[in-house]
């Protein structure tokens, strides 16, 4: 049943309407409409910074490949200066700090490593800065610190290079048994034809009792 009877009352009605939500209307509609080319600018925008990033990473690369360190350190430290929230900035992280080891320059390593970890969103990157992290630290003598890396994330596909750390850091503690069980954990994960496994091997069998084969 229509509920107004007249077209007078249709336009009374509608105007009564208008006046009533009109305002609310127009600006629904225009809060739309900015979010329609705000969200395209903002895409926009992004983009673009993706493709800085990208570019800056290259040519960090590049200087890498060709032997200038220092100049790829230099674009490396640019890039996480202006994008470190993207993971073009965690990647030049891990690149610097593999630098500064090349360098000798532990606590610089460590400093870069420390801030890709604080920054990293991908679970398969953040178990790659872990792992590296922590030889770090072993490297440092601060075992307790590696060890605490590799057990507050789980490893996923870096369960036998974690393990095989795990060994590692147990063997510069004087800890025989517990290296050789984790070294033998790395080795049950690890493919037959995994290019590491007769450096594990050899390492378990350097500590074995006299007469244990495992």
């Amino acid at each position: 049943m229509d509920v107004y009877t007249t077209d007078e009352e249709r336009v009374e009605a509608l105007r009564k309407w208008w006046k009533e939500n009109g305002l609310q209307l127009i600006a629904g509609v225009a809060i739309g409409l900015a979010g329609v080319f705000g969200w395209n600018a903002w895409q926009q925008h992004s983009n673009t910074r993706a493709e800085w990033a990208s570019v800056r990473y290259t040519a960090m690369v590049q200087a890498m490949e060709a032997g200038d360190r220092e100049g790829a350190i230099r674009q490396g430290e640019q890039l996480i200066s202006d994008q470190g929230d993207s993971a073009y900035g965690v990647l030049a992280a891990l690149a610097i700090a593999r630098m500064k080891l090349e360098q000798e320059d532990a606590t610089g390593a460590a400093a870069h490593l420390e801030w890709a970890l604080g920054k990293v969103s991908r679970p398969e990157l953040e178990r790659l800065v872990r792992l590296r992290l922590a030889r770090v630290r072993l490297a440092q003598e601060r075992h307790d610190d590696a060890l605490t890396l590799l057990d507050q994330a789980p490893a996923g596909a870096y369960e036998g290079l974690y393990q095989d750390l795990r060994g590692d850091i147990h063997f510069a503690r004087g800890e025989r048994d517990a290296a050789r069980n984790a070294w033998n954990a790395a080795l049950a994960v690890m493919e037959p034809g995994d290019p590491l496994r007769s450096n594990v091997e050899m390492k378990r069998d350097d500590i074995a009792p006299p007469g244990d084969a495992s």
